[in-house]
């Protein structure tokens, strides 16, 4: 079981390695549980970290804010034929919808919270 929960910590969080481990050999499967779902919530945390570091809006916000556009070329001319879709007021990133409606553009982590509210 430890090996599983290694091996799939490791496949989400690619650059970063941490393991947990029992110090003494435990036989109440309770203990083992709570230990196990405690070590899976930390992992889980530690990939929505990640996951807010790599957020799809960033470009789009630099761009606004800043005037700032990507290094790469090809990264550059997407950004700029996506733009005029999206506008940047008070702090927040919106997106036109086909039907002219300001759409509010959420991060992955906030977009996870929704759908867990909404289900």
């Amino acid at each position: 079981m430890y090996a599983l929960v290694r091996e799939w910590c490791s496949s989400l969080l690619r650059k970063e390695d941490f393991s947990f481990a029992f110090l003494q050999g435990c036989f109440n499967n309770e203990a083992e549980y709570e230990a196990l779902i405690a070590g899976l919530q930390i992992a889980y945390d530690a990939v929505l970290a990640q996951v807010d570091k790599e957020d799809w809006r960033q470009p789009f916000i630099e761009y606004f804010k800043h005037g700032r556009l990507p290094d790469d070329v090809f990264q550059r001319m997407k950004l700029k034929g996506r733009a005029p879709q999206f506008a940047f007021f008070n702090d927040t990133l919106y997106r036109r919808s086909y039907d002219q409606l300001w759409l509010r553009c959420l991060s992955p982590v906030e977009a996870q919270r929704v759908m867990h509210e909404v289900t």
